[in-house]
């Protein structure tokens, strides 16, 4: 789930990434991504059926609804733990990605040692 701060939506800046060209190349075997009814089908894409009948398609959608929500409390976590991934970021690409991923790895590691202190 991709975010942009300046109005586009996520759908849009998927389409125009690497990451698709990658997915539609089938660089990443059989891995999936979550999107909402915006993104159009694709082998690697998982999206709400729209107006589900079946029982099949009802569970469907409520076990992406409960994994997005599951992501989202984590962004949610990151978020709070690093504000600056929360505010709009003013800089360059280069700049924007190196303190997401750099905010990532310490988040990764608080929880990673925050576990370790609860055995």
């Amino acid at each position: 789930m991709l975010t942009c701060c300046h109005g586009s939506h996520d759908a849009t800046i998927f389409n125009n990434s690497i990451l698709k060209t990658e997915c539609d190349a089938g660089q990443f075997g059989y891995r999936w991504l979550l999107g909402d009814s915006a993104y159009p089908n694709r082998p690697y894409l998982l999206t709400p059926v729209l107006n589900p009948v079946s029982e099949v398609e009802h569970r469907h959608n409520e076990a992406l609804i409960k994994t997005k929500n599951t992501i989202e409390r984590g962004f949610g976590v990151w978020k709070c733990s690093f504000p600056v991934v929360a505010l709009t970021l003013r800089s360059s690409i280069p700049n924007m990605q190196a303190v997401i991923i750099a905010t990532t790895i310490l988040h990764n590691i608080c929880r990673n040692q925050s576990h370790r202190n609860t055995l």
